[in-house]
């Protein structure tokens, strides 16, 4: 095994914070629209949205004036096993919002759309289409497209020059064009929705014991009612760096608006959107050069 076989484990920090382990319950899903038609090779850039954490409540979000009385809060395992369920049951959704880099301590906008089936599944799933971009604070953009199990990606000049990749990484080379990169390798593999679902609600993140210590309550969103589920980690892997913040519908879908986690300036702040109806009929890109080998250090 070599030191490129462990690039994507040592970048899994940056994302989420842990993934979950629940029970599905039956939750209706509210049924979306048909995603955009798309021909030929897609063009256009997806626009990360901007954040200000700075002024983010660690507890609640802004809060506004709620139309209609206040939701009784439910049960929070109730609440969890319905989100997980919701999720599933939505096939694709679309995420904005600013992640942080653990290893090299700078936030980074993301804007990432596309497939989320599967989640429920033990077995890691591959398939799905999603398309992800990423903006490096003062410039610097990393567009990716992943079509089952094929991973493009393209950098442009400002991304080189602020994440300095090595030397001899084949990015240099092909500064704005698109390059195929090997799955097994692949460092864009985090930033798929179905991925950052699936590491943060999915799995051993998240366990019955962990969501037994997470409290729920109901706060104003805007001027909508929101759940808000402190999610806390049990045992020894708790603490407060641990501690992740969702805030979920209450129209009866508990569908998932909002995470944060982490505290100012190193925090994360998602906001999830388009649940069921997010575009996720990205094409290969044409003419993509496919690279051999490649891990985080060329990125």
């Amino acid at each position: 095994m070599t030191a490129r076989d462990h690039a994507p484990r040592r970048r899994a920090s940056l994302l989420l914070a842990g993934a979950v382990a629940l029970s599905v319950s039956g939750c209706a899903l509210l049924p979306g629209q048909a995603p955009p038609s798309s021909s030929g090779e897609p063009v256009e850039t997806l626009t990360p949205t901007p954040t200000d954490d700075a002024t983010a409540s660690s507890s609640t979000s802004p809060s506004g004036d709620p139309t209609g009385p206040k939701p009784q809060t439910p049960d929070p395992v109730a609440l969890a096993d319905d989100m997980r369920t919701y999720m599933d049951a939505a096939s694709s959704v679309t995420i904005r919002g600013t992640l942080h880099d653990t290893e090299r301590d700078m936030q980074m906008k993301i804007h990432a759309e596309g497939s989320t089936a599967g989640l429920a599944q033990q077995v890691t799933s591959d398939a799905g289409i999603s398309r992800t971009t990423l903006e490096l604070p003062g410039g610097g953009t990393m567009e990716s497209i992943v079509v089952g199990w094929d991973h493009y990606l393209r950098v442009d000049q400002q991304w080189i020059d602020t994440r300095k990749p090595k030397l001899d990484s084949p990015l240099r080379k092909r500064v704005g064009e698109w390059v195929k990169v090997p799955r097994q390798q692949s460092p864009v593999e985090q930033y798929k929705p179905h991925r950052l679902l699936k590491s943060s609600f999915f799995g051993v993140g998240l366990t019955p014991e962990d969501v037994r210590r997470s409290p729920a309550s109901t706060v104003p969103m805007g001027d909508e009612w929101a759940y808000l589920l402190q999610l806390n980690k049990a045992g020894k892997e708790g603490g407060n760096d641990q501690q992740r913040q969702v805030w979920l519908s209450t129209d009866g879908n508990a569908a998932l608006l909002k995470m944060t986690y982490g505290t100012y300036p190193a925090r994360t702040t998602l906001s999830f959107s388009d649940w069921g109806s997010s575009r996720e009929n990205w094409k290969a890109p044409a003419g993509a050069r496919t690279l051999k080998e490649f891990g985080d250090e060329d990125l």
